[in-house]
């Protein structure tokens, strides 16, 4: 099975995946080029109980922009009364 489909296995489960699970996904992926990764990304969480994750949900975290090599804004939230769309880097 490729990484892909490794990685929405472990979603569809419907469970949080364990630290191994995910441990060796990472460890199975290749590096990426920047090309790749510019734009907007929805952000998510696993529900592993980590403390990060009710910070992000406190902040309305809503993912990461790539902009550039050098241009990242890894924490972009939404800052709107509705959620409806206006992000804050």
């Amino acid at each position: 099975m490729n990484l892909t489909n490794r990685f929405q296995d472990l979603i569809d489960r419907g469970v949080a995946p364990t630290l191994d699970q995910l441990d060796a996904l990472y460890d199975d992926a290749s590096a990426v080029d920047v090309d790749d990764v510019l734009g907007e990304w929805a952000g998510g969480v696993f529900g592993l109980g980590h403390p990060a994750e009710a910070q992000l949900e406190a902040i309305k975290w809503a993912g990461k922009s790539f902009g550039a090599a050098d241009d990242v804004a890894p924490i972009v939230c939404f800052d709107c009364e509705n959620d409806g769309g206006c992000l804050v880097a």
